[in-house]
């Protein structure tokens, strides 16, 4: 599932969901438990993915939400009958509740989970990352190995790209 996941950045027709909490998109906080290669775990997220909490499906009493509900959450992120969705947590058990209201509560065919989810997809080496951060004052330019060019503002939420030829390396703003 993995380069289905690589070939969904930058397609219109394929969105990445998140599904995980804003901590742990954000790069703040990783998974809690031994991983073979702990060094190689990094936080962050795919880039381009669309964040939905998984919680947001439920109600308070943990019955997923109603179908206008739930088309009306997914649809405010991108997420419609006609694109490939691709949903991702750490190790595929909270994306399930995506890949379930999407598949089976709104029929959406093309609704996919990404099995390998962040803890594959973290420990991959070459595969782009993005962590949001806010730039440091004063605004300043970055110019990676690669010749990329990337603006740092001060306040404005930046961008870190690790390990992607086209991107920033360091907090840059794509």
């Amino acid at each position: 599932m993995r380069d289905a996941v690589l070939a969904s950045i930058g397609r219109p027709d394929r969105v990445l969901i998140d599904v995980r909490s804003r901590e742990e998109r954000d790069g703040k906080l990783k998974p809690p438990w031994t991983v073979p290669n702990p060094q190689g775990q990094r936080g962050g997220r795919i880039p381009e993915a669309s964040h939905v909490p998984w919680e947001q499906q439920l109600n308070e009493d943990g019955t997923f939400k109603s179908a206008v509900e739930l088309r009306a959450l997914y649809e405010a992120h991108g997420v419609t009958p006609d694109k490939e969705a691709i949903s991702y947590c750490v190790i595929g058990g909270r994306s399930n509740f995506a890949w379930f209201a999407l598949s089976r509560l709104l029929g959406y065919r093309k609704a996919r989970l990404d099995d390998g989810s962040w803890l594959e997809w973290g420990t991959i080496r070459g595969v782009p990352i993005e962590r949001l951060r806010m730039a440091a004052a004063p605004a300043s330019l970055v110019t990676t190995p690669s010749s990329y060019t990337c603006l740092l503002l001060p306040g404005i939420a930046a961008r870190t790209w690790e390990d992607d030829a086209r991107g920033c390396r360091g907090e840059g703003a794509r």
